[in-house]
């Protein structure tokens, strides 16, 4: 059974297409971590274009960089964030050439927290620890939005949220697109976003019609597809799911379709296969039957003889034993036991078998 991931990635399927990404949930979560990310990422050729699509609510730090810095040194990455890029994603996200994002998608940046269990010393060096992996989140923002590094740590400070229009204005993506359905119920419970502040409740009481359903991942949309092709339906390879599933459902096929479903227990049923088995061992009942006789002709030979054989029933006439004189006479003129034994073993079929072969020597 395979495990839960919280991306996927599909190569592109000709020179000609770009690569698909997806990160749908939270970064590092059941045990996948940033190394499983790359290793599939080095499975893509470098010249290969990049759609990153994003609905996460973040995740592990050092995880999150490790892709961030993935991504941006390949430099042919558009991200579009489907409903949600907060914390880590939102840091991921700084790594696209270009970035675009609903109108009602959101944008979070706040400070990196963590946990630590010790003494003063031990919460001290945690302190210093977070400080440290802020300015590297103030880096990534500060290369994108051109932004002060005192502006962006108050933004993260104040755990600052951005819709689409904002984080164009702001320098955090380039253009803004229709908006989409969202639904971030499946995050209410998470570790991450349960610490949040000031997250807008529109993003967390949206019912589940998840940006996941508009936005299928591509081995989702190349199933549908091929479902289609396979009922006479053709679908562009760029196709919505929507799209594909409304044109599933208005389409009327020419006939009805045929019941494949065989019902063994019927006469109708039975006759054809019989017949159809009947058909296809004719010719090796044919040899069987020539066999057969063959066999009734050799077993009439070794029971009554060659007379029996060709067709009569009673036993060929046997013929008259000659016996050797000659052989007799030897035989007759050995007094040892063990040597007339065995001369006679050695000329049985010459020799008949005389009274005085019982005789004592």
């Amino acid at each position: 059974m395979s495990r839960k991931n919280w991306f996927t990635i599909c190569n592109a399927a000709s020179a000609d297409s770009a690569a698909e990404i997806s990160i749908h949930d939270e970064i590092g979560a059941w045990g996948v971590s940033a190394k499983d990310f790359l290793s599939q990422l080095r499975g893509i050729a470098a010249e290969t274009p990049i759609r990153l699509s994003i609905h996460s609510p973040g995740g592990e730090v050092f995880d999150g960089l490790a892709i961030y810095h993935a991504l941006k040194a390949r430099g042919n990455v558009t991200v579009r964030i489907e409903g949600l890029a907060a914390s880590m994603a939102s840091v991921i996200a700084m790594a696209g050439q270009r970035i675009e994002m609903p109108r009602n998608a959101f944008l979070m940046i706040h400070n990196p927290s963590g946990f630590a269990m010790g003494d003063s010393a031990d919460m001290r060096q945690l302190a210093d620890l977070l400080d440290k992996i802020k300015a590297s989140l103030i880096a990534a923002y500060r290369e994108r939005t051109k932004k002060t590094d005192e502006d962006l740590e108050a933004m993260m400070d104040a755990e600052t949220w951005l819709t689409g229009d904002e984080a164009v204005a702001q320098g955090f993506a380039d253009a803004v697109t229709d908006e989409v359905a969202l639904s971030a119920s499946a995050f209410k419970g998470a570790r991450i976003t349960a610490g949040l502040r000031h997250a807008p409740s529109a993003l967390f009481d949206m019912p589940a019609a998840a940006t996941a359903n508009a936005t299928p991942s591509p081995t989702n949309m190349k199933a549908l597809i091929a479902l289609a092709s396979a009922v006479g339906i053709t679908l562009p390879e760029n196709c919505t799911e929507d799209q594909a599933v409304e044109a599933i459902k208005a389409h009327k096929p020419n006939t009805e379709p045929k019941n494949v479903v065989i019902d063994f227990e019927s006469d109708e049923v039975k006759n054809a296969f019989a017949a159809r088995i009947a058909d296809a061992v004719k010719d090796d009942k044919a040899k069987i039957a020539a066999l057969e006789t063959e066999l009734a002709s050799l077993k009439a030979l070794i029971t009554n003889g060659a007379a029996a054989a060709a067709g009569g029933n009673a036993p060929a006439p046997t013929a008259p034993r000659v016996v050797n004189n000659s052989l007799q006479e030897q035989f007759e003129a050995i007094t040892d036991p063990g040597e007339r034994t065995r001369f006679f073993n050695k000329h049985r079929n010459e020799l008949g078998k005389p009274s005085s072969y019982f005789r004592a020597a």
